[in-house]
C-alpha cells in the first residue's frame, strides 16, 4: 500500500529556506565584493576552501570514516572540477548582474522552495509558505487553460519590458503578433495592463488571488470577460500579508518642473526601459561634460555598452535612485532625457554619493539644481544622514550648484578635486 503524501512541514520548510539564504548571501556577498575589486579567480578559491573547510568538519564532528576507493577518487576530482567550473560560470555571471538583480534572485529563493514543495509532495503548503510573495501568471486562457498550460511566471511590481518578457516566454505570444494575415492586437495596450494589474496587487496586499480569464484581446481592443477576486482571511495581519519581491517604481517622486525659460520637464526615478534614452543621452554629452562627470574621458562607446546601463537603468530602490529630466523634443515630439541624477547609499553606513550630469544644451537653466534639490528630498524622506559629492576643482557648476543648496565644500589633498558635503538629519 503506498503511503498518502504528506504536506511539506513548517520545519522542513524553514529548513530549507534556510539553506536558501545561504545560499542567496553568497551570491549577493559577492557581488558586494567584485563592486569592490575583488577578482572572479579569489572568489572561486576563497569559495573552495571554505566549502572543503565546512564538509571536513561536517565529517570530523559526525565521525564519518574515510574509506575511498580508486574509482570513487577519480568521481571526487571529477565532482571537484565540476564545482570549479560551476563557481566560475556563477561568479563571473554575478560580477556582471545589477545588484538588484542578485538581491532578487536571493528574494525569491522562498517562493522556489514552495513550488517544488508543491510538486515533491503534490500538495498545498501551509499558508505561510503561500504568503512568501505575489506571483503573477501570464498565459492562454479560456476553458482549456489547464489543459495547455501555456504560461509564463514573473514577480510584481511589473515595467514594460518586464511584462514584455513575460509575454515573449509563452506560445500564444506568436498568435498575438498576428498570424496568416491576422492583424496584431494592441501590444503596447496588453503591456500597460499588465503593469496596472501588477500595480493594483503591490498597492492592495489583502488579495489573496486575482484572476482575469479570460481577457478578450483584439486589434482594437482589450475586453475583460470574467474576472475573480479573493481576499486574504481576516485573521490575518497586515505585517503577515505577502509583500513583493522587490520595491516598487517610486512613483511618488514624479513631478513636473519648468525650467525659466518656459521649457517644461517630468523629472522621475529612472526605469529600465530608459536605456535607449540613456543612450541617446550620452550622445548628446560633449568631451568636457563627459570629463567633468567621469573624471576621465570615458568613451562613447563605453558609456552605451548594453552591460553597463543594465546597471544603470535596473536599480534597485532601497540601495540608490537615479532622477532623469524627461522633456518631449519639438521637433520630433519624441521623449528625450536632458539630464541625470544620482544617489547611491554607501554600505553600511546612512551615507550616499550624490553624481549629477546634464547634457550641455541644457546646462545654465537651473535643470542641474533643481536635479539636486529633488536629490536633496529624496534622500530625506528615505532616511539619508548626509550627502557627499566629489568634484572636479574645475567643475564651476557643480560647485556653484551644492554652494546654493547648503552643501559646505572641503578642498582634497591632491589639490585636484573637492569634497561637497550635506548633512540631513541631525
Amino acid at each position: 500500500m503506498t503511503p498518502s503524501p504528506r504536506a511539506l512541514s513548517r520545519a522542513a520548510f524553514f529548513t530549507l529556506l534556510l539553506t536558501a539564504c545561504l545560499f542567496g548571501a553568497n551570491h549577493v556577498a559577492a557581488r558586494l565584493a567584485f563592486n569592490h575589486g575583488l577578482d572572479v579567480a579569489t572568489a572561486v578559491l576563497v569559495r573552495s576552501f571554505v566549502t572543503a573547510a565546512v564538509v571536513g568538519g561536517i565529517v570530523w564532528l559526525q565521525g564519518v570514516p574515510l574509506r575511498i576507493t580508486p574509482r570513487q577518487r577519480g568521481f571526487l576530482l571529477l565532482i571537484s572540477a565540476l564545482v570549479a567550473v560551476q563557481s566560475l560560470c556563477l561568479y563571473a555571471a554575478v560580477v556582471r548582474l545589477p545588484v538588484a538583480l542578485a538581491l532578487l534572485t536571493f528574494n525569491t529563493y522562498p517562493l522556489w522552495t514552495a513550488l517544488f514543495a508543491w510538486l515533491l509532495y503534490r500538495h498545498r503548503p501551509e499558508r505561510a509558505v503561500l504568503l512568501a510573495m505575489p506571483v503573477l501568471l501570464f498565459g492562454l486562457g479560456g476553458e482549456l487553460v489547464e489543459v495547455f498550460k501555456d504560461r509564463s511566471l514573473g514577480l510584481p511590481p511589473l515595467t514594460a519590458t518586464l511584462a514584455r518578457r513575460m509575454m515573449e516566454r509563452t506560445k500564444v505570444y506568436t498568435a498575438l503578433k498576428g498570424v496568416r494575415g491576422r492583424r496584431s492586437i494592441d501590444m503596447a495596450a496588453l503591456e500597460q495592463l499588465m503593469v496596472r494589474f501588477s500595480e493594483l496587487v503591490v498597492e492592495q496586499p489583502a488579495i489573496a488571488e486575482l484572476d482575469i480569464n479570460p481577457l478578450l484581446a483584439s486589434p482594437d481592443r482589450l475586453l475583460a470577460l470574467d474576472a475573480r477576486v479573493i481576499l486574504h482571511p481576516g485573521d490575518v495581519a497586515a505585517a503577515d500579508l505577502p509583500r513583493p519581491a522587490i520595491r516598487p517604481y517610486p512613483r511618488k517622486y514624479s513631478k513636473p518642473w519648468k525650467a525659466p525659460n518656459g521649457l517644461d520637464f517630468v523629472i522621475r526615478p529612472i526605469r529600465p526601459e530608459d536605456e535607449a534614452l540613456v543612450v541617446d543621452f550620452h550622445g548628446r554629452l560633449s568631451d568636457e561634460t563627459v570629463y567633468q562627470r567621469f573624471f576621465s574621458k570615458l568613451g562613447y562607446e563605453q558609456r552605451v555598452a548594453h552591460e553597463r546601463l543594465v546597471r544603470v537603468c535596473f536599480t534597485d530602490y532601497d540601495r540608490e535612485i537615479a532622477l532623469v529630466a524627461e522633456q518631449l523634443d519639438q521637433d520630433t515630439s519624441k521623449s528625450r532625457i536632458a539630464g541625470v541624477a544620482r544617489m547611491v547609499r554607501r554600505h553600511n553606513t546612512a551615507d550616499a554619493e550624490v553624481s549629477l550630469v546634464v547634457c550641455d544644451e541644457c546646462q545654465g537653466q537651473g535643470l542641474g539644481t533643481e536635479l539636486v534639490r529633488r536629490l536633496v528630498e529624496v534622500g530625506r524622506e528615505e532616511g539619508i544622514e548626509r550627502l557627499v559629492a566629489d568634484v572636479l576643482s574645475t567643475n564651476g557648476g557643480m560647485i556653484r550648484i551644492c554652494q546654493e543648496l547648503g552643501f559646505s565644500i572641503t578642498a582634497e589633498d591632491d589639490g585636484k578635486t573637492v569634497q561637497a558635503e550635506l548633512r540631513l538629519q541631525g
